[in-house]
């Protein structure tokens, strides 16, 4: 789990891409009805499923958990539904990985599998929103 508090490297970045997506997400709502306002919780979902240019999350953490995956171990059990469909994602991609690379360290195949592009945000609605929020009051 992260730890409360923690920094990430990445947030910056991954903020401005889900503003990108909220409004990518608020445009197609709007233009389904003319005149048509959308409730920003209904524009907050479609822009978490919006493809991400890369799985935000850490390499460390990445290949921690994955490793875990790797050895049967339950340690999604306790995640988020969007972290558990993550880990799911990146385990199935980095075993594509060692197929086509099996000299290669867990390390090496979870860094170049989170640098890909992602299917989704693979973030909660909510957080969508706090990061907006967050967005909007730092400038």
């Amino acid at each position: 789990m992260k730890k409360q508090g923690c920094k990430v490297d990445y947030a910056a970045a991954r903020g401005e891409e889900v503003k990108r997506a909220f409004r990518k997400a608020w445009e197609c709502a709007a233009s389904m009805v003319s005149g048509y306002q959308p409730d920003v919780d209904h524009v907050a979902a479609l822009a978490v499923r919006f493809p991400a240019p890369r799985f935000y999350v850490s390499e460390e953490r990445a290949a921690a958990v994955v490793g875990q995956m790797m050895r049967g171990e339950p340690v999604t059990d306790g995640m988020r539904e969007s972290k558990r469909r993550m880990y799911a994602e990146l385990l199935r991609r980095v075993r594509l990985l060692r197929a086509k690379q099996p000299a290669a360290t867990l390390v090496d195949l979870v860094a170049s599998v989170i640098y890909e592009p992602a299917p989704e945000f693979y973030i909660e609605p909510a957080t969508a929103l706090f990061i907006m929020s967050r967005m909007r009051t730092a400038g």
